[in-house]
């Protein structure tokens, strides 16, 4: 049941999810066309209109990673505690299948977001740099900084701690919405205090963290423990959240 509850997931969201990638593509595209036709001695209104357009879409691709945390967050929300959540819960599955069929569901569409960003970093790099590139000389670039990675280890941590972040930060979203439908009568009073609530217990997790690291720094930690000890932190994390979030699924809120 877990598959066809992530099948039904991505469904809901790729056409969402590919809008956002056709407004990055064409943010590409105006930048491509920016780079290559501005003239530093034009003065005229097609130079201006040029350049603002090419920094409002650049401002648009580099908001990419939140548009769709804030696209998956909003349709947890919708499909968990809306009207259409009270046709998906009265389904022969089980609450925390649906649950993590929509964690499932938001690492994929995040992890596609940061490759989609990283080709979009490096192809911008390039365009600033030679002009418009070719296939080639892209891969080749993508080649050049994988290879500075000093292991696989490292790369395998890097991709860990995106996958925590996301685990995180849908966990915190999740856990604020459930606080949220323990109210009958002020439901988003509760979401917003309860988020604020993270935000306060995530500023004194990382404060920690960074003391700890500072006061235990010595020559002999490197870049690959730093980024161990913020792993272990994030996965501590949202077992803990995860294990509020399945309480409040399954003991307090009356979903079934």
């Amino acid at each position: 049941m877990f598959g066809k509850c992530l099948v039904y997931e991505l469904k809901l969201t790729w056409k969402k999810m590919c809008l956002i990638y056709m407004i990055a593509a064409i943010a590409l595209l105006c930048r491509l066309i920016f780079y290559t036709t501005y003239d530093y001695n034009d003065t005229t209104m097609l130079r201006t209109l040029s350049f603002t357009t090419a920094s409002i879409f650049t401002l648009a691709e580099s908001l990419l990673s939140i548009i769709t945390v804030f696209v998956l967050c909003r349709d947890y929300r919708t499909t968990m505690y809306s009207s259409r959540g009270y046709l998906t819960h009265t389904l022969p599955i089980k609450t925390m299948t649906i649950f993590w069929g929509k964690i499932v569901n938001a690492i994929i569409w995040t992890l596609a977001t940061c490759l989609l960003q990283f080709f979009l970093f490096v192809y911008t790099s390039l365009i600033v740099v030679d002009g418009a590139p070719t296939i080639n000389t892209l891969f080749d670039r993508i080649g050049d900084i994988l290879a500075e990675i000093p292991s696989v280890g490292v790369f395998f941590m890097i991709l860990a701690l995106i996958i925590l972040m996301t685990l995180y930060t849908m966990f915190v979203v999740a856990a604020c919405y459930g606080v949220g439908q323990l109210s009958d009568n002020h439901r988003v009073a509760f979401t917003i205090l309860a988020g604020f609530g993270f935000y306060i217990l995530t500023i004194f997790v990382t404060a920690s963290l960074t003391k700890s690291i500072a006061m235990n720094y010595s020559e002999h930690l490197t870049g690959t423990m730093i980024l161990a000890r913020v792993d272990i932190t994030l996965l501590i994390a949202c077992v803990v959240i995860y294990i509020l979030n399945h309480w409040l699924l399954t003991k307090k809120l009356n979903l079934q």
